[in-house]
């Protein structure tokens, strides 16, 4: 049961809540399911109170792993370790972040785009080097492509109703201190490649196709 009905995604697994509902000795799988992730009885018990309750954003954790409970699933992680900056200069063709490695080209326009949210295409010349990633911040805003005004990348991904657990590990790109891509998501305006451009910068994640 617990195979055909868990999901993974980015290292993080799922259990849909209306699922475990149906079931008889909810705690007892609960239990079976997180155990082998440090988790012990007691805290699949609260879990599954706490499921039955309707509750969402709780955190439990074991020594390595956290459930969080979502609005409608319980969710599954490692506990995030700091993740320190990288500087990506002109000369980079390649990176590696805890998601996954990305290559670096340069391109002439004009060019297909890809518009995948797993990578991101971006006006060379309209860039600083170097180029910084980070952990996103409180307090961060960009304009994401499509929008006139900025946001704040908290209330962005609140609207795009993206986990607590995924939050936790969501990266930003920089110029010159200028949010240019929250990875993973989305792009800023102001670096899209419109008639104008000449040359981009296109990053992309190797283990898509």
């Amino acid at each position: 049961w617990l195979a055909s009905n868990i999901s993974e995604e980015d290292g993080i697994q799922s259990l849909k809540t209306q699922a475990l509902l149906q079931l008889q000795g909810g705690t007892s799988i609960v239990y079976f399911w997180l155990r082998s992730f440090g988790f012990n009885s007691d805290q699949a018990q609260s879990i599954y109170n706490s499921v039955q309750r309707g509750e969402s954003g709780k955190i439990v954790e074991s020594t390595d792993f956290q459930v969080n409970l979502d609005r409608e699933s319980i969710l599954l992680a490692p506990i995030q370790k700091q993740f320190m900056p990288i500087e990506l200069t002109e000369q980079d063709i390649q990176f590696n972040l805890p998601e996954g490695q990305f290559e670096v080209f340069k391109l002439n326009a004009p060019t297909a785009l890809d518009q995948r949210k797993e990578h991101a295409m971006l006006d060379l010349e309209r860039l600083k080097f170097p180029l910084l990633i980070r952990s996103w911040e409180q307090g961060d805003r960009f304009t994401p492509l499509g929008m006139k005004n900025s946001k704040k990348i908290s209330d962005f991904l609140i609207d795009l109703k993206v986990p607590l657990l995924k939050k936790q590990s969501v990266k930003v790109l920089l110029s010159d201190q200028e949010i240019v891509w929250v990875i993973g998501f989305r792009i800023a305006d102001w670096v899209k490649i419109t008639a104008a451009t000449r040359k981009i910068l296109y990053l992309k994640k190797t283990d898509l196709c």
